[in-house]
């Protein structure tokens, strides 16, 4: 026998692995640019936009989007065409049973049978609209044995050729026809690819309003640190103009050691609300993931003003809520789950009925010594061979199977009704306590802002008749108190405000549109409005 070439088996090495696929490359994160490491003015949409860039919470979501729709594609590959191919080698050396020597004159004084063999196969499958499987490829065969010189009138041929053409088809009748199985598989894959969406722009929004409360909370720590910085000039002013007034004779000398006793609760107070500032500023650098270590001289100044205008309320209710539930993602992920249940309900039904597929083939056949002579004769149909016929299987009794899926999809379904209830019900409840709860607080606003005029204008009347010497210290520290009060909770009022605005926008979920922001699928942009 002829040694086996090498080139043989790198062929047939090459052909089984034909199919492998090159791995993709890994798209990293973009980096988003950091904070100077200084004193930074922030308005409320730099800070939606930071945080939605850096936040942890936000980039986890921005990376179930890309789950998702890798499962879309991965459903998608079940109507995709595939090309395969294999080959293998063989080397095969037997001893001759009585039979095989029996079997013909010419192997009656073999005891051993010697064969080296290549195979190979190569096409297509590709599946149709109908729900079949087509599979159209070619095989080879290479061989060489001690049998075929036998047979040949030369020693030198010892080698045979076999190649084919072949087709196959395979058409489902009962379960499986018409790819519905496999295109509600796909079409449940991209409806579950938007409730993704839907639930990351939600958790964008929750996250949003988070960082702005957390903002406003800053605004009102900073607030109070400038009402304590002037309690605490007035004090001062208040001691100098004590210790004149008691060199004067107006008032007793324990006046002064109480002016110095004030000076002291001023000087507590800046240091508490210093605390609470930087307790606001620790929050934000958290929701920015930024570093304090890193970041250890970062500070965020509030700039944007408060709002004070009311609120304008619908004049339709039921209308509005309605309007609020076609874009609140909460809702919309409801009713896409719904659908999705329904889907499931028709594919349990479709993938458990009894199966019933047609099978047919088409194949050629071609014999010789030269391998371009038998691949010629392959594309020939000199030698035919062609099957058709039908395979059948059903469950024994009760289809278990079936029935369970039913079972198991149809409460899938009713829950997915009940939740679409239920986020409905909450949508519009939600409407309404914020409504109210924006009525109320500026309400309040207005009253605080009043209460604050009133006690000003007080004090000021108590500090002329205390510079008059008319009225005692501990009469105008009163007073002070009193204003200092006041404009504390209208700094609290107005910040309460501030958040009822934010929980409204939640709410309703407009805060993006508000501060012109645009969640797209690389990133955040501006919409026209901004």
């Amino acid at each position: 026998m002829k040694k086996v070439p090498m080139s043989r088996v790198l062929l047939v090495t090459a052909t089984a692995g034909f199919g492998l696929g090159v791995p993709g490359v890994w798209a990293s994160e973009s980096t988003v640019a950091p904070f100077a490491n200084d004193e930074v003015a922030l308005d409320q949409r730099r800070l939606i936009t930071s945080m939605i860039s850096r936040n942890g919470q936000a980039l986890f979501a921005r990376l179930q989007r890309q789950v998702a729709s890798g499962e879309v594609d991965q459903q998608r590959s079940l109507l995709q065409a595939e090309l395969f191919a294999d080959g293998r080698y063989t080397d095969t050396e037997v001893q001759n049973s009585a039979s095989d020597k029996l079997s013909s004159f010419e192997r009656r004084n073999q005891d051993v049978f010697k064969e080296q063999s290549a195979d190979v196969e190569a096409g297509v499958r590709v599946p149709v609209m109908t729900g079949a499987e087509l599979v159209l490829s070619w095989s080879g065969t290479q061989r060489e044995n001690n049998l075929i010189p036998l047979l040949s009138q030369s020693d030198e041929d010892n080698e045979e050729f076999v190649a084919s053409l072949n087709l196959s088809i395979r058409q489902p009748l009962l379960q499986g026809f018409g790819n519905r199985v496999a295109e509600s598989r796909i079409r449940e894959a991209e409806l579950r690819q938007q409730v993704v969406e839907r639930e990351f722009h939600e958790q964008l929004l929750r996250a949003s309003s988070e960082a702005l409360r957390a903002y406003w909370r800053l605004h009102l720590a900073t607030r109070f640190i400038e009402i304590q910085q002037s309690a605490l000039a007035n004090a001062r002013n208040i001691m100098e103009e004590t210790s004149e007034q008691v060199r004067a004779g107006r008032q007793p000398r324990t006046a002064l050691l109480e002016a110095e006793a004030r000076v002291l609760d001023s000087e507590a107070a800046v240091h508490a609300e210093e605390q609470r500032w930087r307790d606001a500023q620790s929050e934000l650098k958290t929701l920015l993931s930024l570093s304090d270590d890193e970041y250890d001289r970062l500070t965020f100044v509030a700039t944007d003003r408060p709002e004070t205008d009311p609120f304008p309320m619908p004049l339709n209710f039921q209308r509005y809520a309605d309007e609020v539930l076609t874009q609140w993602p909460g809702y919309q992920g409801a009713v896409l789950k719904r659908d999705i249940q329904a889907l499931e309900v028709r594919r349990a039904g479709e993938e458990n009925r009894n199966q019933l597929d047609l099978v047919t083939g088409y194949r050629t056949s071609a014999v010789g010594d030269r391998a371009s002579d038998t691949l010629d004769q392959s594309y020939q149909n000199d030698y035919p061979t062609w099957y058709v016929g039908l395979e059948f299987s059903m469950p024994l009794g009760t289809n278990l199977k079936r029935r369970g899926s039913l079972t198991s999809a149809e409460a899938r379904k009713r829950q997915a009704d009940i939740e679409l209830r239920d986020v409905r019900v909450s949508v519009v409840n939600e409407l309404r306590n914020r409504l109210t709860q924006l009525e109320i607080s500026h309400g309040d606003l207005t009253l605080a802002a009043r209460n604050q005029e009133i006690y000003g204008e007080l004090y000021e009347s108590e500090r002329q008749r205390y510079a008059a010497g008319k009225s005692r210290l501990r009469d105008l520290y009163e007073r002070e108190d009193e204003r200092i009060e006041a404009q504390k909770r209208y700094a609290e009022s107005l910040a309460r405000y501030q958040l009822a605005l934010v929980a409204m926008q939640l709410a309703e979920g407009s805060l993006f549109e508000r501060y012109g922001i645009r969640i797209g699928e690389t990133g955040v942009g501006s919409s026209d409005k901004g």
